[in-house]
């Protein structure tokens, strides 16, 4: 089955859930599923700053595609709505 997990933040950033997905996609890859995660560059913790990584790389089995997205760097929930609608529409 292919299976497409799309999520703002992915390994090496650091949320725990950026972590928690790259189990996830590994564990279902390894059940013979095909999967793809698209998600962004690194951009969680504006003082963690972590090495832009590969738009696409295989990884654990899996394919990640990171899409162009702004960062998050603002705590205005305007910009912060404008940022996560320019990363659906990235993913379209």
């Amino acid at each position: 089955m292919k299976v497409a997990l799309v999520h703002r933040y992915f390994w090496p950033d650091t949320p725990p859930y950026a972590v928690m997905l790259r189990h996830i996609a590994k564990e279902l890859a390894k059940n013979g599923h095909e999967v793809t995660i698209y998600s962004t560059q690194p951009s969680y913790k504006k003082n963690y700053e972590v090495d832009a990584q590969p738009w696409v790389e295989e990884m654990d089995g899996f394919l990640v595609k990171r899409v162009k997205a702004t960062r998050e760097k603002n705590k205005n929930p305007l910009l912060r709505s404008i940022a996560m609608l320019g990363f659906s529409f990235s993913i379209f």
